[in-house]
């Protein structure tokens, strides 16, 4: 049987008791998939902690549960991915949003890059649906969504990394991407493609790989879901 996770905000009491008040989670619970108490669910906090629970109590304002065992995420990246990714149009950038979600990628940052044509995007429905891809891919913790920013500041901020991936169809083989790497940064540019002065920044940085996901030219979303992939 089935058991339902649920990422939320949750306050443990005393004798393994922990209550939950989110909305949206208690109209998902009792309204969508109808549990009953004495049904089991899985509570995560969205930063790796992992609690199976028991269902003792449901009201419309709060629902109780006891803990059963609480132990750390299977399912919690041990390196830290990063994904820069020039904003697109809506559901192409919300099917990127879902997919970094199920792979499990750390952090988001919004970049305008010199070709970027989409300005902007929700970001509380964006963080939505991260959330519930991460829930139903079974993963302990959800990606930071960050407000957006420029290329050169994506540029600064990836220098903390050990590596930094940056696809582009003239790159090297994918193969030359280190997946051991503590923290890693994925560059996806717009629908088209990096400008002539974004490619000569980055050849200047010592740890960044301009990589080739082949001889095509791909969509946005397709070359982030590929990249997500490939470092993960």
């Amino acid at each position: 049987m089935k058991i339902h996770r649920f990422i939320t905000k949750y306050r443990v009491k005393e004798n393994n008791l922990v209550s939950i008040r989110e909305r949206e989670v208690i109209h998902q619970i009792i309204r969508v998939l109808h549990l009953k108490k004495g049904e089991k669910i899985i509570l995560l906090d969205g930063f790796g902690e992992e609690l199976f629970c028991d269902i003792s109590e449901i009201k419309k304002d709060k629902i109780s549960l006891m803990i059963l065992d609480r132990k750390e995420g299977v399912l919690v990246n041990k390196n830290k991915t990063i994904l820069f990714v020039s904003i697109v149009k809506r559901e192409n950038f919300e099917l990127i949003a879902q997919k970094a979600g199920e792979l499990g990628v750390t952090e988001v940052y919004p970049v305008i890059a010199d070709r970027t044509v989409k300005l902007g995007f929700k970001k509380e429905r964006v963080e939505k649906i991260m959330k519930e891809a991460s829930e139903l891919a079974g993963r302990a913790s959800i990606p930071i969504l960050k407000n957006q920013i420029s290329f050169l500041e994506a540029l600064n901020i990836a220098e903390n990394n050990q590596q930094n991936v940056f696809f582009d169809i003239g790159g090297l083989p994918d193969k030359k991407i280190r997946k051991a790497a503590e923290s890693i940064g994925i560059f996806i540019g717009p629908e088209g493609g990096w400008s002539k002065e974004e490619l000569e920044k980055i050849a200047l940085k010592k740890n960044f790989l301009k990589i080739s996901l082949g001889k095509y030219t791909l969509r946005a979303e397709t070359a982030a879901i590929i990249g997500m992939y490939l470092v993960g």
